[in-house]
């Protein structure tokens, strides 16, 4: 049966272990937890106050959650002067039970305040100190680290067990033990961020960030294009021609600069690049958006040209051109526009060349 186990879950599946005794640890409450544990690794939590961190957090069935902070080699503690950790010869003082119980409270309080808990009753919490190379003895016993909630390295073989019976001795008075789902929420709320409602604008706020960085970085070519009439802009896919297009008819729509705002067409010829273009004019301010947005056949449509088949290619390339120009020469002042700015253009040319 033991091939067949699978272990408990874990978060991440690759955490960032950076000692030796924290993989030691790791990988020995991977084969030590049932499958139905939840093994949290390297948890992060920010307060208004203070940072902590909890090397492993492991939520029980049917007992509660723990966490554990793991300390290696060089561990001691002397009645003069606490707990310490020697490193090359060098002893510095360190707190390893006040750092995981106010990591503990800080999780604690995060799961209970979480929407997604609910009114779900206070489950057993518990800390404990691991150190997989350092032995202190059966008679180790302090009065905020009592011997049981210390995993020493003689107890290694045997830590989950340890662990279980750790949280049976934790059992405060207003708490209820795990049941049904309640440890799942526990380690989506402190590994998963709560739902997010999506922003149908955020792309395209995105993208106008994005099109005013390439303002910046190009301004000499739109710069050069408010003194001709006519320009045609070359590069290959990804170059950023659709983003220059978009500002260059944002910019000639709102004026500025001395310049008077204009009566702008926004075109391209296929219809997922006009919706594009549509959902990021949309987020514009109403003096930027050109006065039309859309496909050239669109663009005719407006002026009462007629529609065709998809097969008839004939009509598109052909006679639909003719009949916009002569349609757009019949346009009252009011109607026409200042300025068209065509996306893809080579896709816009007609048989007889480019009609713009």
């Amino acid at each position: 049966m033991d091939d067949e186990r699978s272990g408990p879950r874990v978060w991440p599946a690759e955490p960032k272990l950076g000692t030796a005794s924290e993989r030691e640890v790791w990988d020995r409450l991977r084969a030590q937890l049932p499958d139905d544990a939840h093994l949290i690794g390297n948890l992060r939590l920010s307060e208004e106050e203070k940072n902590h961190e909890i090397d492993f957090l492991v939520l029980l069935p049917r007992r509660g959650v723990i966490a554990l902070e793991v300390k290696g080699a060089g561990i001691g503690w002397r009645a003069e002067h606490g707990w310490s950790m020697t490193h090359r010869g060098r002893i510095s003082s360190i707190d390893p039970v006040e750092q995981i119980r106010s990591a503990m409270y800080a999780a604690r309080h995060r799961v209970r305040m979480d929407p997604r808990w609910g009114s779900r009753p206070q489950l057993p919490w518990a800390h404990g100190v691991v150190t997989p190379f350092t032995e202190f003895g059966p008679d180790f016993d302090l009065s905020d680290l009592q011997r049981w909630m210390l995993h020493d390295r003689g107890d290694q073989d045997q830590l989950a067990a340890r662990l279980a019976d750790q949280l049976d001795r934790t059992r405060h008075a207003g708490t209820e033990l795990p049941y049904g789902d309640d440890l799942d929420v526990v380690a989506e709320i402190l590994t998963r961020p709560r739902v997010m409602v999506e922003d149908p604008l955020s792309d395209s706020e995105e993208r106008a960030a994005v099109a005013d960085q390439l303002t910046m970085e190009q301004a000499v070519l739109l710069g050069a294009t408010r003194l001709l009439r006519r320009v045609e802009v070359r590069g290959g896919a990804g170059s950023g021609k659709t983003v220059l297009a978009l500002q260059q008819a944002k910019e000639l729509t709102r004026g500025g600069g001395g310049r008077s705002g204009e009566r702008v067409a926004l075109l391209c010829y296929s219809i997922g690049l006009a919706q594009h273009l549509k959902r990021v004019v949309k987020a514009w301010s109403w003096r930027e958006r050109p006065a039309f947005v859309g496909t050239f056949h669109e663009f005719g449509t407006q002026w009462g040209a007629p529609t065709g088949t998809r097969q008839d290619s004939d009509f598109w390339e052909t006679e639909l051109p003719v009949e916009m120009a002569r349609l757009a020469a019949e346009l009252p002042a009011s109607k026409r526009y200042d300025s068209i700015v065509v996306d893809e253009a080579q896709d816009s040319r007609t048989r007889g060349g480019p009609r713009c």
